[in-house]
């Protein structure tokens, strides 16, 4: 089976950005079952606009999730979720950038509350809204991620996963 992605900018236009990673795991039981950098699909066509992944995988019932991680710490946070695992298909997604440093708040954000977090992202003089709107998908998906590692048999992959989540955010000040 496979699934492949292809990756857009928040404005809909195809982005052209290599070295995304995808990992595309097994929910129930938190199995990476494949991993690719993202980068051009049809690389002998000049100019080409099919820019993503290939993800490879045996058929198994239950969903699939697929996570982004980014050496750069600018495309990570981003997750599909609840795909079914017995077709191929090609999925499009929009993925948000995060920003590049910290939104000039007084304090790091250490708070799980949802009105608090809020509170903490809007208060970012340096982000523009669509920033705003990347850290916030951000903290709500590493706090899914948290959750979903927690729950799954075998962790390893998705804590190493957790890890580089808790480092990006940590260069934007948040601390939780």
């Amino acid at each position: 089976m496979e699934k492949e992605i292809r990756i857009f900018d928040t404005a809909n236009r195809v982005l052209k950005v290599k070295g995304i990673r995808f990992e595309l795991y097994d929910v129930g039981s938190g199995t990476l079952l494949d991993t690719q950098n993202s980068g051009d699909l049809n690389p002998r066509r000049r100019g080409s606009n099919a820019w993503g992944v290939k993800l490879a995988f045996l058929p198994i019932s239950g969903p699939l999730e697929v996570y982004t991680t980014d050496p750069n710490h600018r495309y990570p946070g981003n997750v599909i979720r609840s795909l079914e695992g017995q077709n191929d298909n090609r999925i499009d997604i929009d993925l948000s950038k995060v920003p590049a440093t910290t939104g000039g708040q007084a304090t790091p954000l250490s708070s799980t509350d949802p009105t608090q977090i809020v509170q903490w992202v809007q208060s970012a003089s340096k982000w523009d809204k669509d920033e705003q709107r990347s850290v916030l998908n951000f903290v709500i998906n590493y706090m899914l991620l948290r959750v979903q590692r927690d729950l799954a048999p075998k962790k390893q992959e998705l804590n190493r996963l957790v890890i580089n989540w808790k480092q990006g955010l940590a260069k934007i000040g948040i601390e939780i």
